[in-house]
């Protein structure tokens, strides 16, 4: 009921861009919603919205770019689109978010480039680490099947 309001809002005033800002923020939430609830199409349909109302939600970015590379849904799922998007948050942080090195690591392996998602993972475990970050463990989970190319 509130992000149809908010969608209508928007309709009414376009350019406002504190209304952009709310609706982006509005469609980020909803999206981990559905995607915490499986709904996996929808949530990747509201991430992209986030993402159209406010450009600058890289967390809804990140999550759309794991989404795209992880879903088992081959309808769904698009690893180039989700490498794209990771590639571009890094680049934007300058390869300094270890999260958004962790999620390019993972749209690197479903793109079958395991030598990058290695490099990738490992910088992010180099930034995890210095800040006893519990998020490394799963990361070096994952730098492993990488070596193993999995």
């Amino acid at each position: 009921e509130a992000l149809t309001r908010l969608n209508d809002a928007q309709t009414i005033n376009a350019t406002d861009v504190q209304l952009k800002r709310i609706l982006g923020k509005a469609h980020f939430l909803f999206a981990n919603s559905l995607r915490d609830d499986g709904q996996i199409s929808e949530a990747i349909a509201n991430y992209q919205d986030a993402l159209r109302n406010d450009t600058k939600r890289l967390d809804a970015a990140n999550h759309l770019s794991l989404l795209l590379a992880t879903t088992s849904n081959e309808a769904l799922r698009s690893p180039a689109e989700a490498l794209a998007l990771a590639g571009r948050l890094c680049k934007i942080t300058q390869n300094k978010n270890p999260e958004f090195l962790d999620t390019l690591s993972i749209a690197y392996a479903a793109n079958k480039n395991f030598e990058s998602a290695v490099a990738s993972a490992q910088q992010a475990l180099q930034i995890w680490e210095k800040s006893n970050n519990p998020a490394a463990a799963a990361t070096r989970s994952r730098l492993n099947l990488y070596i193993d190319k999995q």
